[in-house]
C-alpha cells in the first residue's frame, strides 16, 4: 500500500516539486493549496488519471477552512505518514512600511495555520501511533536581515514550535524535523518584492526548488532533526549565539541583498 503525505502549498514552489517527487517515488500525495484552479493543473501534470493524488483547498489565513480539510481527511480513514507544512507567505518591507494586513497574513499562514494544522493532523497520527512531520521554515528564523523582520520572526515561531513538538511527539513515535532554506528559486521571491531586485540581487546563490525538495522527500525515509541550508548560513547561524556583533555585520550587510 502506498504512504500517504499531506504537502501544504502544492501548487507552486517547494510545496509543488515535493509533491511531484512523491509521486514519482510511489507515494500517495494529499495536496492542500489556497488557489483550487493551480492545484488542479499541478494534479493535472502529475497524475491525470488521479491515482495517486488527492487535492483539498484550504487557506491556512482561515481556521474554519483548516478543520473543514482535516474533517475531510479523518473521514477517508486512510493512515497519514507524513505531513510536509510547505506553505508560506512574506513581504520583503521594513516593518514600519508594513501593512497591519501583510503583517497578520504572515503570522496566521506562516506560523498559525501551519500549528492549527498540524495540531489536527498530529491527533491523527498520535492515534494511529506513527507519522512524520517535516515543517519547512527558514533561515531568515535564524538570521533575520533588514526587511524581514516580520517574516523572520513568525518562521523563528515555526523553528521554536517544531522543537517543542518534537519532544511532545517522541512518545507516541511521531517524528518532527525542520528544513531551514536561504532564498530558493520559487515565485515566492518575486511575490515578497515585486521590484525584482531581491530575486536578481541573490541570483548567484538561490538554491535550487528540485534539489531542496529532494531533501525534504528524503527526509521521509532517512529521519533528521533539522536541515540548513546553504552551509555556510548554517554556520552563520551557529556562530550568531556567540558573537552577536559578527552575527549583526553578517545580517545586516553580508547577507541582506533585500
Amino acid at each position: 500500500m502506498k504512504k500517504t503525505v499531506i504537502v501544504t502549498g502544492a501548487n507552486s514552489g517547494i510545496g509543488r516539486e515535493v509533491s511531484r517527487i512523491l509521486v514519482e517515488q510511489n507515494y500517495y500525495v494529499i495536496m492542500l493549496g489556497r488557489n483550487s484552479s493551480r492545484l488542479l493543473e499541478v494534479q493535472n501534470s502529475l497524475d491525470p488519471m488521479r491515482e495517486t493524488t488527492k487535492i483539498l483547498s484550504c487557506d491556512l489565513s482561515q481556521l474554519a477552512s483548516i478543520r473543514q480539510t482535516v474533517n475531510i481527511i479523518r473521514q477517508s480513514q486512510m493512515p497519514i505518514h507524513g505531513l510536509v507544512n510547505a506553505a508560506g507567505v512574506g513581504y520583503f518591507k521594513n516593518t514600519i512600511d508594513s501593512t497591519d494586513e501583510e503583517i497578520a497574513q504572515t503570522f496566521q499562514t506562516n506560523a498559525l495555520g501551519l500549528i492549527y494544522l498540524t495540531k489536527y493532523v498530529a491527533q491523527l497520527m498520535v492515534k494511529q501511533g506513527f507519522g512524520h512531520i517535516i515543517n519547512v521554515a527558514s533561515m531568515a528564523g535564524k538570521l533575520t536581515t533588514p526587511k524581514a523582520a516580520v517574516y523572520g520572526s513568525s518562521k523563528a515561531a515555526v523553528i521554536a514550535f517544531s522543537n517543542g513538538l518534537r519532544l511532545e511527539m517522541r512518545p507516541y513515535h511521531v517524528l518532527v524535523s525542520t528544513v531551514n532554506t536561504g532564498p530558493v528559486e520559487t515565485p515566492f521571491l518575486n511575490k515578497a518584492d515585486k521590484t525584482g531586485n531581491y530575486s536578481n540581487s541573490v541570483q548567484n546563490y538561490l538554491l535550487n526548488s528540485t534539489a531542496v525538495a529532494k531533501k525534504i522527500a528524503l527526509l521521509l525515509e532517512r529521519y533528521k532533526r533539522e536541515v540548513n541550508l546553504p552551509w555556510y548560513m548554517e554556520a552563520a547561524a551557529k556562530l550568531y549565539p556567540f558573537a552577536p556583533r559578527v552575527g549583526d555585520y553578517l545580517s545586516g550587510v553580508v547577507f541582506n541583498k533585500k
